[in-house]
């Protein structure tokens, strides 16, 4: 058969195709696609079992032979396979993809390697780092700006395509990163370039700072030179400092509005420190209805009046587990600073008849269990 190849390759081809031992279209590959890559390649298409990994090494010899000018004829027929594979079959082996991209790189077709680069997920399954380095050996730059941003290096993409003289295409991966920081910093790289052309294409770096979203037109006055005429910017310095006149203005209320707070707040301090509840000597305490000057007591400001420990029976229930333990190991201890303290925090911040703990019992039963049942009428039978 291999005397025949030359001759008769269809008829080599179909005999191969009849085999069930793919060793032998491994064996043959290189040699059938040097000589005859278009019908070996429909041969191979048709062998859905065969595995791409082991027909590498005929299709870097295909390679190869195109790049010394042999075959070159014919349209690319690894690329043609590869894209059968990535395509057609759903393959996501990422040496088919970095392979795929170096021949595409290789025959400077930068039309398919750029379809191929907007592909969905393909950053996920190519090496970018070797993606990158072959197109820059083969001079793709266009591929190199979209593989940089896919990396998400997009100030190196931005600065790549402005060597190339695309802002159009610098403009586009500017608004890439989340980071409205990072954003800005890659337009004012733009509007770099722009200023340092010869002469100043104002208009443009006016329109620049219209079309970024990010930057103003004080950001990028700096960067022109003193005998550039401010005729050209005077609409958007205009509109700039009418925006920090409203700006200013908005301060201004804010201040005056904090100005107020403050004063009203440091009169209910003043008012607070004068202000004294009066206990008679015949009150009662509102829960256990015994006079209040008999022991320590506590007072609210809206004239509820409880022994100590009259209103911690009635708080405690109402606490969490944590904070309930601490009051009740603090208790005994109330006589030091910061005990006295958490045990006031947590059961004297308002008043229980009127305060929170009242609104939070709402949905409370009025009785207990015991009680309820010693309300409850026994079944009469008729």
């Amino acid at each position: 058969m291999l005397n025949s190849i030359g001759n008769d390759a269809v008829k080599v081809l179909d005999v191969l195709c009849s085999q069930t031992d793919p060793d032998l279209v491994y064996r043959f590959a290189p040699t059938l696609l040097r000589n005859h890559p278009v019908p070996t390649m429909n041969a191979v298409i048709r062998m859905s079992s065969l595995d791409p990994r082991r027909l590498m090494p005929a299709l870097l010899r295909y390679k190869s032979d195109r790049a010394s000018a042999k075959g070159k004829a014919t349209s690319n027929q690894a690329v043609r396979y590869v894209k059968h594979c990535i395509r057609d079959l759903r393959s996501t082996d990422p040496v088919l993809h970095n392979f795929l991209v170096s021949l595409l790189a290789s025959d400077k077709n930068e039309q398919e390697l750029m379809s191929y680069l907007d592909s969905d997920n393909v950053e996920m399954i190519l090496d970018l780092d070797y993606a990158i380095r072959v197109c820059r050996q083969n001079g793709c730059k266009l591929a190199c700006v979209r593989l940089l941003a896919l990396q998400g290096m997009y100030e190196s993409a931005v600065e790549m395509a402005l060597d190339m003289n695309d802002v159009a295409l610098a403009k586009e991966h500017a608004s890439g990163p989340d980071d409205v920081t990072e954003q800005r910093a890659l337009w004012l790289i733009i509007a770099k370039y722009l200023v340092k052309q010869t002469p100043p294409d104002v208009q443009g770096t006016v329109e620049l700072v219209a079309s970024s979203g990010v930057l103003r037109i004080e950001d990028v006055l700096p960067f022109f030179p003193d005998f550039v005429v401010i005729d050209n910017f005077k609409d958007e310095i205009c509109d700039a400092l009418e925006d920090y006149s409203r700006q200013i203005e908005d301060l201004r209320n804010t201040m005056q509005e904090s100005t107020k707070s403050a004063d009203a707040i440091r009169k209910d301090i003043r008012d607070l420190r004068g202000r004294a509840c009066y206990v008679s000597s015949n009150q009662r305490c509102d829960s256990c209805n015994l006079s209040l000057l008999s022991r320590q007591l506590y007072v609210f400001p809206c004239s509820h009046a409880f022994h100590a420990d009259c209103l911690r029976d009635i708080v405690l229930p109402t606490l969490p587990d944590h904070i309930r333990t601490q009051v009740v190991a603090n208790w005994g201890r109330r006589s030091g600073v910061g005990s006295a303290a958490e045990v006031e925090d947590s059961i004297a911040s308002s008043c229980p008849l009127c305060g929170d703990i009242m609104i939070d019992s709402i949905d409370q039963p009025l009785g207990t269990q015991a009680e309820a049942r010693a309300w409850k009428l026994p079944d009469r039978t008729i």
